[in-house]
């Protein structure tokens, strides 16, 4: 099996870093992106380090030249990119659109969207000129176009990434590039954000909350390995690799009880 080189953002934890790891465990080499790089740096050390195909270099999503420099930094110490997943994201849940701030705001369309676009712009230039690659945009609630109750600000940029994610597509293969691009759906992840958000609640909200969360949430490692096996089994243009389907959340209705909160 010939070794892949993936670029992965915001992966110093949750998703990200789940997908780092089982990427690397797959035997191919891996870039560890975050906004703090002493942070990608640590967690690239955990992982492997340099000596075994892992290096963190730091990312600030929302600049368009720390993406030109981490293609760059990536292609010098390998050689070439062959993946790059546009995994950091930003979510503020659980409050209406009304009780947001404008920074709020900002924040989760400049990182979720706009860093999304960025980092999909930078590799995309890379990969035509190398030849080839493959881009994947992290989807996440809203991606689907349907609503959600307390999420608004958050799923409406998921929404815009599934858009991106097929026009890009459509772009890479009417320019004849050899890239290819497509996207993650994870459903319902326990990260770290989730559990510190899920700690604010009352105690009547969790009992409420919770029935639901422990039928269709999973963790980062069990969607960091699927992920990490469709992303290198995959050869098809515009993509979307879901893993909560309809099907899987009837399943699990039917089945026992699950405990993942």
């Amino acid at each position: 099996m010939q070794m892949k080189v993936a670029v992965i953002t915001g992966a110093t934890r949750g998703i990200g870093r789940a997908l780092a790891q089982a990427w690397h465990a797959r035997g191919h080499a891996v870039v560890v992106s975050s906004s703090e790089a002493t942070e990608a740096v640590r967690v690239a050390a955990d992982l492997g380090g340099v000596r075994h195909g892992v290096m963190g270099i730091g990312c600030d999503v929302t600049q368009s030249d720390d993406h030109i420099r981490l293609w760059e930094g990536a292609v010098e110490f390998f050689g070439r990119v062959d993946v790059w997943v546009n995994n950091a994201g930003w979510a503020l849940t659980g409050t209406d659109l009304a009780h947001q701030s404008e920074d709020e705001l900002r924040r989760m369309v400049d990182v979720n969207l706009i860093g999304t676009m960025l980092g999909a712009r930078a590799a995309m230039a890379g990969m035509r000129a190398q030849g080839g690659g493959a881009i994947y945009n992290m989807l996440g609630a809203g991606a689907d176009g349907k609503v959600v109750p307390r999420m608004t600000a958050y799923a409406t940029t998921k929404a815009a990434v599934t858009y991106l994610t097929h026009a890009l597509a459509a772009e890479a293969e009417a320019a004849g590039s050899g890239v290819i691009v497509g996207g993650i759906s994870p459903g319902l992840v326990i990260t770290e954000g989730f559990r510190r958000e899920h700690a604010k609640l009352t105690e009547a909200e969790r009992a409420m909350r919770e029935p639901w969360v422990n039928t269709i949430a999973d963790t980062p490692k069990t969607i960091g390995k699927w992920a990490a096996r469709a992303i290198d089994e995959n050869t098809a243009n515009d993509r979307i690799f879901t893993w909560l389907t309809a099907e899987k959340i009837r399943r699990r209705k039917a089945g026992p009880a699950r405990r993942i909160l």
